[in-house]
């Protein structure tokens, strides 16, 4: 009898320990308590070498791993936080450790580039999310519970700081890119963590409907056969709309004008995008567009609305095509060896405008067809270096894969690199388009030579 109640009176004490730390690790959790942060200054980070600010809340939180050995310690992990950093700097090309936010086995959360500069951890999802890394290699064993611990902690401080939306999506890197991050038995782990959604093959951002934006029926179509080898940009060269009303209002504008005046069948183009950063459909995936004559029948037409001869388009709409074209590929719409032109590359017209034309050259996919040579790119020969180069997440890959020489596979070519460095702003005169002092024959003719005789393999 007193061997039994020594029994229960033990098993009553762990029961009402069990509790207690259950309900108190609860209420920490329901007030939103932040960990202890590892700042910068602490593991003597280097200074970035430039920053792109991050429109807060985002919608995602993209999970990693860095594929090395764990750490369990400070000092481990304070050098592991350096070694990483000096990587994506010195071997990247990157302005900063690509993460924000890194997690040890010690249990601690170090400080990346925080909540409030854009990542460069997941192509296409960096404007869009949070990414953190879990210090170590987790295809063959589970992360520690103080580590998993800290990344719940982090995770709701993030929401309650509103870093992240409430009903933010969790992804696993290998969710968003051809990759085994973060790790086998890391991501078997996280699938069972609030707010991870199975992406399907093809799952793609919020398209506006035609439904929604007040599509009138197309007066016929033809099934367009996919997967499909190119996509060609546009702009509307017409005003630019920066909230939903005004959109779809171009978008209806469009429509007829191509239904009465031109006396198409719809609207040509298979999607729009607005700078209120949203996609807007237009024949769709699979339906035949009118945009390209010639490439009709084997391309996506993608067209920006707005003017996009003396500006560049915003963010915002720049990262809604990059989402539009990875879904697009993602649901094998898109050959895997699919080619991004501009419409001038394809027909005879100043289209998707300067400015624009000149950003898509670091685009993934974009390649050249001979237009150098051509008097659009003429155009672009004078006085000043191409100025938008300041979009981090550009300078960063761009940087990158032309370092590590990968052509097409890494959706960049040694003809981006020539183009983009000869890329200078339009001068011309009444008797034609004329070179600036700035940039000497001899050099142009050389990169012109070196653009036309350099087409690397596709992948």
């Amino acid at each position: 009898m007193k061997l039994l109640r020594f029994v229960l009176a033990n098993l009553l004490f762990l029961s009402v320990n069990c509790l207690s730390f259950t309900q108190q690790e609860w209420m920490a959790n329901e007030l939103g308590s932040c960990p202890t942060i590892v700042s910068r200054a602490d593991w003597h980070a280097k200074p970035p070498k430039g920053r792109t600010p991050l429109n807060t809340p985002v919608p995602y939180i993209i999970l990693h791993h860095t594929d090395w050995d764990e750490c369990f310690d400070f000092d481990t992990c304070a050098a592991m936080m350096r070694k990483i950093q000096d990587f994506h700097q010195q071997g990247r090309g990157w302005d900063d450790i690509g993460y924000n936010f890194c997690v040890g086995e010690d249990g601690r959360v170090y400080e990346g580039r925080g909540w409030d500069t854009v990542g460069a951890h997941a192509p296409w999802y960096n404007f869009h999310s949070i990414g953190i890394c879990m210090m170590g290699n987790f295809d063959k064993k589970v992360p520690n519970r103080e580590s998993i611990n800290a990344v719940f902690s982090l995770i709701k401080c993030t929401v309650e700081k509103a870093k992240v939306m409430s009903n933010y999506t969790l992804y696993g890197h290998r969710q968003v890119r051809d990759t085994t991050c973060p790790g086998d038995d890391l991501f078997a782990e996280i699938q069972s963590w609030p707010h991870w959604i199975k992406r399907e093959s093809g799952s793609c951002s919020t398209i506006v409907s035609r439904a929604d934006w007040h599509a009138k029926p197309p007066k016929g179509r033809t099934p367009l056969k996919t997967p499909v080898p190119y996509v060609i940009l546009h702009h509307t060269e017409g005003n630019e709309c920066f909230d939903f009303d005004t959109c779809a209002a171009t978008m209806r504008n469009l429509q007829n004008s191509h239904q009465q005046e031109r006396g198409w069948d719809d609207i040509g183009y298979n999607f729009c995008v607005g700078e209120d950063g949203r996609i807007y459909e237009g024949r769709g995936w699979d339906t035949v567009g009118a945009h390209a004559p010639w490439y009709n029948l084997r391309s996506i037409g993608i067209c920006m609305m707005g003017n996009f001869s003396k500006k560049y388009p915003n963010e915002e709409s720049i990262s809604a095509v990059y989402s539009l074209i990875n879904c697009t590929f993602q649901r094998t719409k898109l050959m895997t060896n699919f080619t991004l032109y501009g419409h001038q590359q394809v027909s005879d017209t100043n289209c998707p405008g300067d400015y624009l034309f000149a950003d898509m050259m670091l685009w993934p996919g974009w390649v050249s067809n001979g237009c150098m040579l051509s008097s659009a790119w003429l155009n672009f020969l004078t006085h000043q270096k191409r100025s938008k180069l300041n979009n981090r997440w550009d300078q960063e890959h761009t940087t990158h894969l032309l370092r590590k020489g990968r052509a097409r596979n890494s959706h960049f070519s040694l003809q981006n690199k020539v183009y983009v460095e000869s890329y200078l702003v339009r001068s011309s005169t009444s008797s034609g388009h004329r070179l600036s002092q700035g940039l000497s024959l001899w050099r142009y003719a050389v990169l012109a030579w070196l653009g036309t005789r350099y087409t690397l393999p596709t992948y």
